[in-house]
């Protein structure tokens, strides 16, 4: 089975620096609605350019270890 282009391993997440809101819920194993609920209230680390959300994976990866923003 393949998977869709659209979502990255944790491997190729590290080489990025940031990654779509899908690519994010996809690693951290979260539903649509999930992802965007902890966007939306800081959980998961985002920022805006050009109307588009993007997750920067630095951020993301700290925050996974269990750091404070």
């Amino acid at each position: 089975m393949t998977r869709p282009r659209d979502l990255i391993t944790l491997d190729e997440a590290k080489t990025l620096a940031a990654i779509t809101p899908k690519q994010a819920g996809h690693l951290l194993q979260l539903g649509k609605n999930a992802t965007y609920q902890g966007i939306r209230t800081g959980a998961i680390p985002s920022y805006t350019v050009n109307g588009r959300i993007l997750v920067p994976v630095d951020s993301l990866l700290r925050r996974l270890a269990g750091e404070k923003p």
